[in-house]
C-alpha cells in the first residue's frame, strides 16, 4: 500500500488533501484541475466551494472505495468545503494468481526436488501460487550423485531433458513433474579355470580391464562373453542368472 500528499495549489482557507492506499495504483483528479494525484495531491479551497473527484485505476488495478470525507465505491465523489478535508482513494490489484502443482517422480523416494528462481518453490511435492502471465523458471535438483534428472512431464516442458524449465503462467491451475532416475553400479567378475573377457558393445565394460560401469534404472545392458583359445563359456551367474 502507499500514500501520497504532494502539494498542489493550496491557495484558499480550506485545504483538501488526497491520499492513495491499497494494493493497486491509480490517479485522482478534480473537476477544477487543482488536484491531479499523481503529482498534485493537495489544494486550497474557499468556504462554499465544491469539487468533483474522479479516481481511475492504472492498468492491472481498479478503484475500490473512498474514505475520509468521501465514501462509497463509485469512482466519483463531490467534496464541499466548510473546513479542511482529507480524502482517501483505495485501489486494488487485479492481477490474479493460479496454482502450479509440482511433483517429482523419484526413484528412490527423495531422489530430487524442484526449485524456482524466485524462491517460491523448493519442494518434492507442493502447490505454489504464481501471478497470471508471470515468467517462471524451475530447476530440477537431484539429491545425490546416485540420482540423475531424466525429464519434465505435465503441462510445461514435456519430455524436455534440460534441468531448467521456463514458461509463462496461464490463467488456470496447471501441473508439472520432474522425473528423476537412480543410477546403479554393475560389477562383472569372471570365474573358472578358463580365461576370457566379458564386454558390452560400447566397451563400457571390457573385463579383463574394465569390470564395472554405472547405468540408469531401466537401462538394458547386453553382456557378451568371449572365451579365449582353449576355453569355453559355461554360463552366467548373478543378475544374468536371475534374468
Amino acid at each position: 500500500s502507499f500514500g501520497s500528499s504532494m502539494a498542489g495549489n493550496v491557495s484558499g482557507s480550506n485545504a483538501l488533501t488526497v491520499q492513495k492506499t491499497g494494493s493497486g495504483s491509480g490517479t485522482v483528479t478534480s473537476s477544477d484541475r487543482k488536484i491531479n494525484c499523481g503529482t498534485a495531491c493537495s489544494a486550497g479551497y474557499n468556504g462554499g466551494d465544491s469539487t468533483v473527484l474522479t479516481a481511475v485505476g492504472s492498468p492491472g488495478s481498479t478503484f475500490a472505495r473512498w474514505g475520509g470525507a468521501c465514501s462509497g465505491t463509485r469512482n466519483t465523489c463531490t467534496v464541499s468545503f466548510n473546513s479542511a478535508k482529507t480524502v482517501t482513494a483505495e485501489f486494488s490489484s487485479t492481477v490474479y494468481t493460479y496454482n502450479l502443482q509440482i511433483t517429482t517422480g523419484t526413484t528412490p523416494k527423495g531422489g530430487g526436488k524442484v526449485v524456482s528462481i524466485d524462491g517460491k518453490a523448493n519442494c518434492e511435492t507442493c502447490s505454489v501460487q504464481f501471478p497470471e502471465n508471470s515468467n517462471i523458471t524451475l530447476n530440477a535438483v537431484p539429491s545425490s550423485e546416485s540420482v540423475v534428472f531424466d525429464s519434465w512431464s505435465g503441462d510445461f516442458c514435456n519430455d524436455q531433458t534440460q534441468l531448467t524449465c521456463t514458461f509463462a503462467m496461464p490463467a488456470a491451475t496447471k501441473s508439472i513433474r520432474a522425473n528423476f532416475k537412480a543410477r546403479y553400479n554393475l560389477s562383472v567378475e569372471t570365474k573358472g579355470p578358463g580365461r576370457g573377457v566379458v564386454k558390452t558393445r560400447d566397451n563400457s565394460v571390457n573385463c579383463g580391464a574394465v569390470c564395472s560401469t554405472t547405468r540408469l534404472e531401466g537401462t538394458e545392458i547386453v553382456l557378451e562373453a568371449h572365451p579365449e583359445r582353449r576355453a569355453i563359456f559355461t554360463g552366467w551367474g548373478g543378475a544374468c542368472l536371475q534374468a
